[in-house]
């Protein structure tokens, strides 16, 4: 069963790990510099471990903690380096990972952990917040306008869309739809 959840308590990994055989290696990351990085882990109590699966927890967000195909360096240097090396494949320059005598030195073994992609992406400001409207995602093919913050309740004609009408040839069932066509409110 897949957990749909937006905040998905720490508690629950315990369980999940004793009913699965799984163990979670949990780090658990901060942005800011105030607290310290630290790892949980979760052991199956009454089982033997099938696998561990090491999991990154940022801003209540879980994610796979994978080793990625880049360098922290052609993150930092990402304009020179797209600059220097234009028509070099995306997937060599991301292998960059230093500068000497005016060349750039490429190892096709490097991986940076994903904790690390993430704080270097923090560092050199490539993330921006972004509001709960954004994040809204609607289940009807009429709506096709991007989410931007309300600002107040007032009218806004960019941010509303009119139902079509309903075809008078065809018939919906309504027990077979997602949602009920007059239950769908834009504002």
């Amino acid at each position: 069963e897949v957990i749909r959840v937006r905040d998905f308590p720490q508690s629950k990994v315990q369980e999940i790990s004793d009913a699965t055989g799984i163990a979670f290696n949990v780090t658990i990351g901060y942005f800011n510099d105030s607290r310290h990085n630290e790892i949980k882990r979760y052991i199956p109590k009454e089982c033997e471990t099938v696998r561990t699966i090491d999991l990154l927890l940022v801003e209540d967000h879980y994610m796979l903690n994978e080793r990625l195909p880049m360098t922290t360096y052609f993150i930092r240097n990402y304009i020179e380096i797209l600059k220097a090396c234009g028509g070099m494949n995306i997937e060599k320059q991301m292998k960059i990972y230093t500068k000497r005598e005016n060349k750039y030195v490429v190892r096709y073994d490097r991986t940076t952990p994903l904790w690390d992609v993430m704080k270097t992406l923090w560092e050199c400001k490539y993330f921006e917040p972004i509001s709960y409207g954004e994040l809204f995602t609607y289940t009807t093919d009429l709506y096709k306008q991007n989410l931007a913050p309300f600002k107040d309740l007032t009218y806004a004609p960019k941010y509303c869309v009119q139902l079509k009408k309903k075809a008078e040839s065809k018939e919906v069932n309504k027990n077979k739809c997602k949602f009920i066509p007059e239950h769908v409110f834009f504002c």
